[in-house]
């Protein structure tokens, strides 16, 4: 047998050793690839625009195959559409475009051809295919398909013009759900009922109404989307949503240790490399606006730390600021001053609960001038909040479900005067312990800590007036009631019970998870219709371990979730007890039996499997 020499030693050893770097780059990149949370180098390929669109403009025409006349045939006519919407945005949503445009082009088929198409409701078929010009970071944006059912003729749009409007009719691709939107035009009422070549209604009309050219008009989302880190509890992860970008604000810290720092972290994309925050105290909580970019976290104490990427930002003079917090308030968990913190983008306000004097308040920062709002004190009868109380930008309500099993809303629509509002909850064998919501349709949830199986409050709080629907009676406090339950998902045993609990925004998608230990976790289908009155409901869900050695951590609950501005697909965060793992799961895979195959309601695997998660490393 030959001798190798040193030279052809050390090139095979640099072979093997680069084959192995490619086997394990290789089997990272599939492990990435296999959930449905994008890659750095997706980000060039087209994506699904999320969150609340609104256009205020339209151009273009509506030519009717056959020309409208008062005494036309009553057989159907076809009308084809080019329409460009003009000045466009998405607050909140994964679009970085701040104003962009859309080509809309499409048939829409009319019942008759005679002019009461433009003066009545007409049910009505087709569709448009909508091209946007606005981007997600480099990501171009899927087309949107809007289908019509129905189109409303005006003699008087916005404009004083004819036209058409139309309410929530359904879009798939970007910006799926409902959109609603006006398009006005140039002629007149009285063009159309007087005696022109564009006359309609008079009995002699030869040529009849060929097109209408739209000179104004409107598009936009028609239910409400909290933005991306809006209208979440107030537990202790973060997800900052910016284009096709995702990044996790992790506290090392929690309402019974000292431990300092902040980890941040990449969960889809690479726009910034792992690294940790310092801070000087221990850190339990924080809330990010998509917005603005701007995370705000919190300490047990006073201490209130306003982020920027990967450091306090260098905006705000005194950094950290200083809340109004005295004394502490007692949890199942621990005894913060400062609770936690949740995250109001509309506004650009973060809700902050904190002890005024031992008993339970909030208090709002405003990040626009960097003050806080005096203390408001909860009229909770013995003084609670919630774990994970909430700021609901929608309906301007904080909400908080506390562990005496009341469930406090207060209306902040003027934050200087509140009105409260208390709901004590029947039929919990445990104590509710986080508030979460799913503020586009207004259904709200509330996990009972201790409870197993697992219990879950869920209420109906939009279209508020009279019974059946949610009802807000004034006092001092004041009482609300809605349609509501206390739910039991079979099959669904958590650690210290159902604990934490969060909506990602805009998928109908909750989670609820345990605390102190343990891996397990619940995904839930929420309603996708609400203000009818109906009893709401969970109305499927399922329950699987993380697995990896994962344990989950204390309060406030180290949960969150969001809608993945890659897939679509609804996203939650949890972090372990030690702070050094980050679990991503897919929760609209969960729920999918091929990609998770369950036997009532569990995992029949138990763990999840990798396609659905994947596990980050933290600093």
């Amino acid at each position: 047998m030959g001798v190798r020499s040193a030279d052809s030693s050390r090139h095979l050893t640099r072979s093997k050793t680069l084959a192995r770097a490619c086997s394990v780059m290789a089997l990272a990149a599939g492990i990435v690839a296999s959930i449905n949370v994008a890659p750095a180098s997706a980000a060039s390929l087209p994506v699904n625009g999320i969150g609340a669109i609104a256009c205020s403009g339209a151009t273009g025409t509506l030519s009717f195959a056959l020309p409208l006349s008062s005494s036309g045939p009553a057989g159907s006519d076809t009308a084809t559409v080019k329409i460009k919407f003009v000045g466009c945005s998405v607050p909140g949503g994964n679009v970085t475009t701040s104003s962009f445009d859309g080509k809309a082009t499409g048939t829409v088929v009319f019942p008759t051809q005679q002019c009461t198409t433009l003066n009545a409701t007409n049910a009505v078929s087709g569709s448009l295919a909508i091209v946007w010009t606005g981007k997600a970071g480099k990501a171009k944006l899927n087309a949107s398909t809007l289908a019509f059912t129905s189109l409303t003729g005006v003699q008087s749009g916005q404009n004083g013009n004819v036209g058409f409007t139309f309410t929530h009719q359904t879009a798939t691709g970007s910006f799926g759900g409902p959109l609603s939107g006006e398009l006005d035009s140039n002629a007149s009422a009285a063009t159309f009922n007087g005696t022109g070549n564009h006359e309609c209604h008079a009995p002699v009309q030869a040529k009849g109404v060929k097109s209408l050219k739209v000179v104004a008009g409107s598009l936009a989302t028609g239910i409400a989307i909290a933005p991306e880190g809006s209208c979440e509890g107030a537990g202790s992860l973060a997800a900052q949503v910016t284009g096709t970008s995702v990044v996790a604000y992790v506290p090392k810290g929690n309402w019974q240790t000292s431990t300092t720092g902040i980890d941040v972290v990449s969960v889809e994309g690479a726009s910034i490399h792992s690294t940790t925050i310092p801070t000087d105290q221990a850190v339990n909580s924080c809330a990010s606006n998509s917005i603005t970019g701007q995370t705000v976290c919190v300490s047990n104490g006073n201490e209130v730390y306003v982020l920027k990427g990967t450091g306090l930002d260098p905006s705000v003079p005194t950094n950290p600021l200083s809340d109004s917090a005295s004394g502490n308030l007692g949890f199942s968990g621990g005894g913060p001053s400062t609770v936690d913190v949740s995250m109001d983008a509309t506004h650009n306000r973060a809700l902050i609960p904190i002890s005024v004097g031992g008993t339970g308040g909030f208090q709002f920062l405003n990040l626009a001038t960097d003050t806080f709002s005096t203390p408001i004190t909860t009229q909770d009868p013995f003084g609670d909040v919630s774990e994970d109380p909430l700021i609901d930008p929608v309906h301007n309500l904080i909400l908080s479900a506390s562990e005496d099993n009341n469930f406090e809303a207060i209306d902040v629509t003027n934050s200087a005067s509140p009105q409260f509002y208390e709901n004590p909850i029947a039929g919990v064998s445990g104590e509710l312990d986080s508030t979460s919501e799913d503020c586009s349709t207004g259904i709200v949830l509330a996990p009972a800590e201790f409870s197993d199986p697992s219990q879950v409050a869920i209420a109906d709080i939009s279209n508020a007036g009279t019974a059946p629907e949610a009802v807000f009676t004034p006092g001092s406090p004041g009482s609300w009631a809605a349609p509501e339950q206390v739910q039991s998902p079979a099959g669904s045993s958590l650690s210290a019970g159902p604990s934490g609990s969060a909506v990602a925004q805009g998928t109908d998608t909750g989670v609820i998870s345990g605390e102190f230990g343990g891996d397990g976790l619940t995904e839930v289908a929420l309603p996708t219709d609400s203000g009818n009155g109906a009893v709401p409901a969970i109305s499927s869900w399922n329950s699987c371990e993380v697995g990896n050695g994962f344990s989950m951590g204390d309060d406030p609950h180290t949960l969150t979730a969001y809608q993945s501005p890659n897939s679509g697909d609804a996203i939650a965060l949890l972090a372990d007890g030690a702070t050094s793992q980050l679990a991503v799961v897919d929760l609209t895979q969960m729920l999918n039996p091929t990609a998770v195959p369950s036997s009532g309601n569990v995992c029949t695997s138990g763990t999840l499997p990798s396609g659905v998660e994947k596990i980050i490393t933290l600093p």
